[in-house]
């Protein structure tokens, strides 16, 4: 048992360094207080650039990916490999060095499927995929926008099909992880993923969002599936 609880505080602690801020400070900008606040690489893609949100985005999913790849590489149970990559995600959520208070989290949810259950995140990818390009592809032929170096920026209103379908896409995982017949572990873990994301969502700026004279229900069913307190 001590292997799993080693795994889970390694990757979490990984998972908690905030490699987005930083290169967001390496362009001197500080994205708790640019964009949309949110140290994620979306926000870095929107408010930096497309290569920095690119770069971003794949150290932000080996929080996810490389605890676990690591964990296999050394022989440890699948277990342990889960946690490992769990703690990263984790972290990437609620990091220790943010007073708990990071990213969605998603890209390291993809890292960790990719390296435990890639069958499973091929087919969730397929409505992130369809959310993705109904975002993006407005945004990239919008011929009010110039430069093409400004629309690939991607910025507009707050989307609510990639948030929704990225939610479709996790929600999926776990049941294609069970139809192909995947170890329970990887089940669970798929499972475990999609409960972080709703509750990572629900949680975020909730205290803030509550204090409206806005329905409560509504509010929380808005923030499991569009991201944000109102449709």
């Amino acid at each position: 048992m001590w292997l799993e609880v080693v795994a889970l505080l390694v990757g979490y602690l990984f998972g908690s360094i905030p490699f987005v801020y930083l290169i967001g400070r390496l362009r001197g900008i500080d994205l708790r207080r640019h964009g949309s606040g949110n140290v994620g690489a979306g926000n870095l893609w929107q408010t930096v650039g497309p290569v920095e949100g690119a770069i971003g985005g794949l150290l932000d999913a080996s929080k996810g990916a490389l605890p676990a790849a690591v964990s296999l590489r050394l022989g440890f149970e699948l277990p342990a490999v889960a946690l490992a990559g769990l703690g990263g995600v984790s972290g990437q959520c609620w990091p220790a060095f943010w007073g708990v208070k990071g990213g969605r989290g998603v890209a390291a949810m993809l890292g960790l499927l990719l390296v435990i259950a890639p069958q499973a995140l091929v087919v969730g990818l397929i409505p992130i995929a369809v959310g993705a390009a109904m975002r993006a592809l407005p945004l990239l032929f919008n011929s009010e926008v110039s430069p093409w170096r400004e629309r690939f920026r991607l910025r507009g209103r707050p989307s609510r099909s990639l948030p929704l379908s990225v939610a479709i896409g996790l929600a999926i995982a776990p049941v294609a992880a069970w139809l192909s017949h995947e170890p329970t572990t990887i089940v669970v873990t798929a499972l475990l993923i999609f409960l972080i994301m709703a509750v990572r969502r629900v949680t975020a700026e909730l205290k803030d969002d509550l204090a409206t004279a806005g329905d409560r229900k509504a509010i929380m069913a808005n923030r499991f599936l569009y991201d944000r307190p109102h449709p």
